[in-house]
């Protein structure tokens, strides 16, 4: 019988022997730590490929301001990686993979937008910190807005 491991080796070294090195199951998450301010989890496949989606995850359907919260901070709920980090390969389906392009262009408008306003700073600055999306959302969301009415009636004759 397999049990779940303590830990999971991440690098090699002297120090480091066969006996220390631990193999991560399908269960297994592991805390990321992406820079000083930026850590989620890690989640591993049958095969122990590290993945940086859940399998089975459904990326959630918000406004613009949480997707570039997602985008650049990450989904706490879930301790999801910043949507900008994950790579296609770590998308299980077809759906996930348009998904992550679809909200990558939707984040190229908004890097143009806060280009266009003079505010965006590199993608470093905004990652990690909700506040500093917070502000790149109130800078650009009168660009994103869309009026109420969408049709506008006929001329009547």
């Amino acid at each position: 019988m397999v049990t779940e491991p303590e830990y999971v080796q991440t690098e090699e070294g002297p120090d480091v022997s066969i006996q220390q090195t631990a193999v991560a199951l399908e269960s297994t998450n592991l805390l990321y730590h992406h820079d000083k301010n930026t850590a989620f989890n890690l989640f591993f496949d049958i095969g122990g490929t590290a993945r940086k989606l859940p399998k089975g995850y459904v990326f959630p359907s918000k406004g613009l301001h949480s997707l570039i919260i997602y985008w650049y901070y990450r989904n706490l709920s879930k301790q999801i990686s910043p949507f900008m980090l994950i790579p296609w390969r770590d998308c299980e389906n077809d759906v996930q993979k348009c998904l992550i392009s679809k909200m990558k262009r939707m984040m190229d408008l908004v890097a143009k937008a806060g280009k266009q306003k003079g505010i965006l700073k590199s993608n470093t600055y905004y990652l990690g910190s909700v506040k500093r999306c917070y502000v790149l959302f109130e800078h650009v969301e009168l660009l994103f807005n869309y009026l109420e009415v969408t049709h506008i009636p006929p001329h009547e004759e």
